[in-house]
């Protein structure tokens, strides 16, 4: 049986068919017969599933490299991101780097940002700006240093 833990319904179940049935209708291999229960998946396809239309105007990127303490987790600077402003469309990790070269008890952390605005093409200047006040908040927050 399959079930679904956080609502604790049950979707669906299954058996392995007699091999009396396989053999009244000449079946060489087991069958299996499955049930579906339609209805408690309803519930879950009404759910909002957060899918966003596309865009009518181009989207521009950024990467950004940050120089962190080991300490910091960088899904929370990844979440960071993605909250800091409506024009901020995607988040995705890059890299994370180790090594002699950014220093003890450090590690560098890339992401790469999408800005993208629904109503017009952002200007290479708004997106410019948006990223020093990612940087200034880092800074504040992490105490991170653009690498």
């Amino acid at each position: 049986m399959v079930w679904n833990y956080l609502k604790w319904k049950k979707y669906w179940f299954h058996r392995r068919s007699s091999s009396e049935i396989c053999d009244s209708i000449d079946f060489r291999y087991p069958a299996f017969i499955a049930e579906l229960e339609l209805e408690p998946l309803s519930d879950l396809l009404n759910e909002r599933t957060g899918i966003k239309p596309v865009g009518k105007f181009p989207p521009t990127s950024r990467d950004i490299s940050l120089v962190v303490s080991q300490d910091v987790v960088a899904r929370d600077i990844m979440n960071s991101i993605g909250k800091h402003h409506e024009w901020i469309s995607d988040v995705k990790f890059v890299e994370v780097f180790k090594g002699i070269q950014i220093g003890p008890d450090k590690k560098s952390v890339t992401f790469s940002i999408t800005f993208q605005n629904q109503e017009r093409t952002l200007t290479d200047e708004e997106v410019n700006g948006l990223m020093e006040k990612l940087i200034a908040d880092f800074k504040r927050q992490y105490q991170a240093e653009l690498r």
